[in-house]
């Protein structure tokens, strides 16, 4: 078991769930758990790209 260091680490790090119980379906369906992200939705993944792309060009000083 991984032990992060920041809630930011676990954004995007979301679990696959294979759906076995499909009537007459041959294809193999997965859900993406975007739920288990820290703010429970896949708008995590974007903000967090914002936040990370606005102290790469200086309008955030890392860590603020």
């Amino acid at each position: 078991m991984k032990i992060y260091q920041s809630v930011s680490e676990l954004v995007g790090h979301t679990p696959l769930l294979e759906i076995n119980r499909q009537a007459g379906n041959s294809c193999r369906l997965l859900a993406k758990l975007e739920c288990f992200n820290p703010g429970g939705s896949a708008k995590d993944r974007a903000a967090k790209a914002m936040l990370d792309d606005a102290e790469k060009r200086g309008f955030l000083k890392p860590g603020a």
